[in-house]
């Protein structure tokens, strides 16, 4: 073999290792994403169910911590560290930025305090809401993540807007949710009549 073979050899080598490396790199941000979107699925269905929780106040306390939970787990799955003080005040942050979904939670929490229909009536609510709200977050938190942040380097106000965005996006995944739900209830004959 002469050095020019050599020499091509060698390129045609060092082409295949920087296909073989990108496609590694490729493979792994698909199965990272598919983690994480299974992360934000269950956390999601987990904060639908904390709307059992029938204390007033205290189902909003483990929406959070389920939160922070979720956040927790995001940021394992990106190789993020994760500061649990900064996750809350993100967390409370994000929610207080969304007033009419801080009213909604707190409303649905409150009408727990009448029993039997406000009981059932701010469960409902309550599970839509949590279950909005973090889907909002997952999704946020992958976003920023996935294009090199960490929790110590979110800016809040653009973190914010999409935050806003993603739960316009959540609300409809919940109700989407509750209704499929409730159809598979009724189509089980659970609650109805005999």
């Amino acid at each position: 073999m002469s050095e020019p073979d050599d020499a091509q050899a060698d390129q045609a080598a060092a082409r295949a290792a920087d296909l073989a490396a990108q496609l590694t790199r490729d493979i792994d941000v698909v199965v990272r994403r598919e983690q994480a979107e299974s992360l934000i699925k269950s956390h999601v269905l987990g904060a639908a169910a904390l709307a059992l929780v029938p204390v007033a106040v205290l189902d909003i306390a483990a929406l959070v911590a389920s939160q922070i939970a979720l956040a927790r787990s995001l940021a394992r799955c990106y190789d993020v560290p994760f500061h649990e003080l900064r996750a809350k005040s993100l967390i409370l942050s994000l929610l207080a930025g969304s007033a009419p979904t801080l009213s909604v939670l707190a409303l649905s929490s409150g009408a727990k305090l009448m029993p039997g229909i406000g009981t059932l009536a701010g469960s409902g609510s309550i599970g839509v809401a949590g279950a909005a709200t973090t889907h909002a977050l997952g999704r946020v938190l992958v976003h920023h993540f996935e294009h090199g942040g960490t929790l110590l380097t979110l800016d809040l106000s653009r973190l914010r807007k999409r935050f806003r965005r993603e739960l316009r996006r959540g609300w409809r995944v919940a109700a989407a949710a509750e209704r499929s739900a409730q159809k598979d209830a009724s189509a089980a004959g659970v609650g109805t009549p005999r």
